[in-house]
């Protein structure tokens, strides 16, 4: 991973097809999100902008903690809104 790893973006910030993201790359997205609308939401964002995801959510650690084991996701997202788990906790499992 290197500079010629990276996507290069639209002046929306949006990937440019065909520099940088393949179309068969898969995004596998751990969301630990108190909100399920939130979370649709978030996905439904990245695959507008073309980003394909292949999300999971997690409600509590046990289930953050079982995600990273099986999926080894690319991108985790949480909100330092979040009451359960919290931002500190999801950063530690």
């Amino acid at each position: 991973s290197g500079l010629a790893d990276r996507t290069e973006l639209d002046y929306k910030g949006h990937p440019r097809p065909g520099l940088g993201m393949q179309k068969e790359q898969v995004v596998r997205l751990l969301m630990v999100e108190d909100s399920m609308e939130t979370a649709e939401q978030l996905v439904s964002m990245l695959r507008n902008g073309g980003i394909p995801v292949r999300p999971s959510r997690a409600e509590n650690l046990a289930q953050i903690t079982q995600i990273i084991a099986d999926s080894s996701p690319d991108l985790v997202l949480c909100s330092s809104a979040n009451r359960s788990p919290t931002l500190a906790e999801t950063v530690e499992a």
